[in-house]
């Protein structure tokens, strides 16, 4: 879904075999781009993805959730788009806010968060050339959305190289090094502006409405946030590392806090952190040579706070040095 307009793939199959014989499988919670995090509040960018595929002759889709399934703006826009597919988003936005019931003042602010995680949406920087990883693109969205459960730690290494299924074939230590960290950390800049406002203006349009669907956009945009933080944790890491334990330990500090946010969050919320296919904790905790004893832990977040104090224990930070 980060992409505008019909793929290659899809208009390749369409003129091989006719759009009566192409069902299109995407997520309507959400999708491969982030894996982790449920909910993610962008109901205009599904309802361009939808007119995309209609307007290349395909009729219908197969509701496909690798992650997490909540009820939200999304199930209110694909009834909508069944009842009215050629309505144009502005006008499809209003009426999804209408269903939901909510009052003018709420409305303004639904529409300008569901907007803002739409543009957050299209800047996720899952194509990215000269990776080294490969399949960068198929998982890269696994794999930036799992930092914020996996331990941040400096005595792992971040060597640069694809080591496959020698961690995880979707661990953050992968893909973060010292080439590719600076040029996503750009993207993940850019990412969060957007994605900070859309939960600005989503917790406002709770706030004004009392809507218990907007409550839960509200908190899965703060853990998006709070996702997007830690991946730009991970874009600096390779190079504190390389420069030692004393310039790598407020970022550890920083992954710690990040990872004990969340864990709050998700206590309040279980439904925020889930996945159908890939188990929401024992996945990140099965990544080998991290720390020992990850799998003993209840939750993949304690798990990963438990193994950075240990590290940290193991190797003080100078009083002082605070991270640019």
């Amino acid at each position: 879904l980060t992409t505008e307009g019909a793929g290659p793939k899809i208009t390749e199959w369409v003129a091989r075999v006719g759009a009566d014989r192409v069902v299109a499988m995407l997520a309507v919670r959400n999708s491969v781009d982030s894996m982790w995090v449920a909910n993610p509040p962008y109901p205009g960018r599904l309802w361009r993805t939808w007119q995309d595929l209609r307007r290349q002759g395909v009729a219908g889709f197969l509701d496909f959730e690798c992650g997490g399934w909540v009820p939200g703006s999304a199930n209110s826009a694909l009834k909508n788009f069944v009842d009215n597919p050629d309505r144009d988003q502005a006008t499809a936005l209003v009426a999804i806010a209408r269903d939901l019931d909510l009052n003018p003042q709420a409305t303004g602010h639904a529409i300008a968060g569901w907007n803002a995680m739409d543009r957050a949406w299209g800047l996720l920087p899952i194509t990215l050339g000269e990776t080294g990883v490969s399949g960068w693109s198929s998982r890269f969205g696994f794999a930036w959305s799992m930092a914020i459960a996996t331990p941040l730690l400096m005595n792992v290494g971040f060597g640069g190289s694809d080591r496959g299924h020698a961690i995880h074939w979707f661990s953050p230590y992968h893909f973060f090094n010292l080439s590719t960290g600076p040029r996503v950390a750009v993207c993940f800049q850019r990412v969060l502006a957007p994605m900070t406002e859309a939960l600005h203006e989503l917790a406002l349009a709770a706030g004004f409405s009392g809507n218990e669907i907007l409550r839960r956009e509200a908190v899965a945009a703060q853990a998006l946030v709070w996702s997007v933080q830690s991946a730009l944790l991970w874009c600096a890491a390779p190079e504190r590392a390389a420069a030692g334990p004393v310039a790598f330990a407020p970022l550890r500090a920083q992954a710690i806090d990040l990872a004990t946010r969340m864990r709050a969050l998700r206590q309040a919320n279980p439904w925020v952190w889930t996945n159908n296919c890939w188990h929401q904790d024992r996945t990140p905790q099965s990544q080998r040579g991290l720390a020992a004893g990850l799998a003993d832990h209840p939750d993949c977040f304690t798990a990963a706070i438990s193994a950075m104090e240990q590290e940290a224990a193991a190797r003080p930070m100078a009083a002082g040095h605070v991270v640019g």
